[in-house]
């Protein structure tokens, strides 16, 4: 009997025809910022395949030796397994998108890999909001663009909460910097708790002095999400939601192309 699961890549990462699926933006407006989400619906002909696949796959648990701090794989597990979806127009698909919104070119900015994110709890928590974060650290100093490209894949009765935007009430922002000058160097000694190696899920009192959640996009399957990278962000999970059942996403990330030869296909 075979362990692993022979799959085909360009069938697993089929997309559907324009009619089969949606496109919609969701402008999100805080106080001093605004941004756009990118939402798709429908875009993976076989995306229960690609969850069996990201289910059965070994998978490693995420940044375990990074921190003393680091609960992953005491309080929950937090996990990846890298697939290539070679052969398949689906990034291709995604670069137009974000290129008819955005107007930026962009190319893959993990050599067209996705990775699976999912999560499963092994405690009991005391908070729905995971820690924001943001995927890039240097878009505040540095012109490249970069977008986070998020797919959900659990089925209907499994799916709670989604991913959260959110503002610093330090910084008095959705981005890790803010027009006075303060960045994310300084808000990592102001607000310890931003840090991507504590506990998973910050403390209600922590997160109330310290974050506003603005908005979330609701989990969904086979939604896609599209959003600039530096926006602080972090799973929306009502809390214990998944200690029976693990959250299951895909994920990719898309930066600037910076080649002036560069065509959208």
């Amino acid at each position: 009997m075979f362990l692993s699961i022979p799959y085909d890549t360009k069938k697993v990462f089929e997309i559907t025809s324009n009619t089969e699926h949606t496109i919609t933006v969701k402008t999100i407006e805080d106080i001093y910022d605004t941004f756009d989400v990118i939402v798709i619906d429908g875009l993976y002909k076989n995306w229960e395949s690609l969850r069996e696949i990201l289910l059965k796959s070994p998978s490693y648990i995420f940044n375990i030796h990074e921190s003393t701090n680091n609960r992953n794989g005491i309080d929950y597990y937090d996990c990846r397994c890298i697939l290539s979806p070679k052969n398949s127009p689906c990034l291709s698909y995604i670069r137009e998108i974000i290129y008819k919104h955005f107007n930026i070119l962009t190319n893959s900015d993990v050599k067209d890999l996705v990775y699976s994110n999912w999560f499963y709890l092994l405690k009991n928590k005391t908070s729905s909001y995971a820690l924001p974060h943001v995927d890039c650290f240097d878009t505040y100093t540095n012109p490249l663009k970069q977008f986070t490209i998020l797919t959900y894949l659990n089925k209907e009765e499994e799916c709670y909460g989604g991913t959260g935007f959110y503002r610093n009430k330090y910084l008095n922002s959705v981005y890790p910097y803010n027009k006075y000058g303060l960045d994310y160097s300084n808000l990592t000694q102001l607000c310890p708790h931003v840090e991507h190696y504590q506990p998973n899920f910050i403390l209600p009192l922590n997160y109330s002095r310290e974050w506003k959640l603005i908005d979330y996009i609701p989990m969904k399957p086979n939604r896609t999400v599209i959003f600039p990278s530096n926006i602080f962000h972090g799973a929306y999970i009502p809390t214990n939601a998944y200690k029976h059942i693990p959250r299951i996403n895909m994920v990719t990330w898309e930066v600037e192309k910076q080649t002036k030869d560069y065509i959208v296909r």
